[in-house]
């Protein structure tokens, strides 16, 4: 099986918002916050538009004999505190039935290269705590550290 990346165009866009939209149904499963039909919407496609354009920005699709199978999006960002740019990886999808071969690591390292071309140093990614101990053991599997927790309340 050969795994194809690239960075998306504006044609993708229908296909990541898919893809997406997805994940988007998953999380909402793990946060009432979460609309799980958001990567449907006009809005998040738009988004997806201007970012395709976006030096600092990140969409790219993989694909497998002309199958999309799995997408990522991020951006680049100052890290003020720290004085470097962080990559942050901001979502991140793979098929439920191309799962563990690989293709998650590999949009990972996609995503990393892509970020230190950019001047990056630091990648980063906010994933849930509450039954996520599959992702969770994903980003460790690629030395990740976790080193923050988001704290919320409805007010």
């Amino acid at each position: 099986m050969t795994v194809e990346i690239a960075l998306a165009t504006e044609q993708d866009i229908d296909v990541v918002s898919g893809l997406l939209t997805k994940l988007a149904v998953h999380d909402s499963e793990l946060d009432d916050l979460m609309d799980p039909n958001y990567a449907e919407s006009l809005q998040f496609r738009s988004h997806l538009a201007m970012m395709v354009q976006m030096d600092l920005s990140y969409v790219a699709v993989a694909r497998v004999n002309d199958r999309a199978i799995g997408a990522g999006i991020g951006r680049l960002q100052r890290a003020e505190a720290a004085g470097i740019f962080a990559a942050d990886l901001q979502m991140l999808y793979v098929e439920p039935d191309m799962r563990g071969h690989g293709v998650g690591r590999m949009l990972v390292g996609h995503f990393q290269e892509w970020a230190k071309g950019k001047g990056a140093s630091m990648l980063k990614v906010t994933t849930y705590l509450n039954d996520n101990e599959a992702t969770l053991g994903f980003y460790k599997a690629l030395d990740m550290t976790p080193t923050m927790v988001e704290l919320r309340k409805m007010i």
